[in-house]
């Protein structure tokens, strides 16, 4: 991930990525007016991690 240094770079940003692809992998939306794009948005940033 192309994170700056001053927000702790790869190390810290890809796991939290992979946590946040795994948290809306199974959030149900109580409403279908709530968005729902957010693992799309996601999963190309997750595969920039190694």
């Amino acid at each position: 991930m192309h994170a700056s240094e001053q927000f702790g770079g790869p190390d810290t940003g890809c796991p939290a990525l992979k946590q946040a692809v795994e948290k809306f992998a199974t959030f149900k939306p109580a409403s279908s007016l709530l968005p729902t794009g957010g693992l799309r948005q996601m999963e190309p940033r997750l595969a920039t991690c190694k």
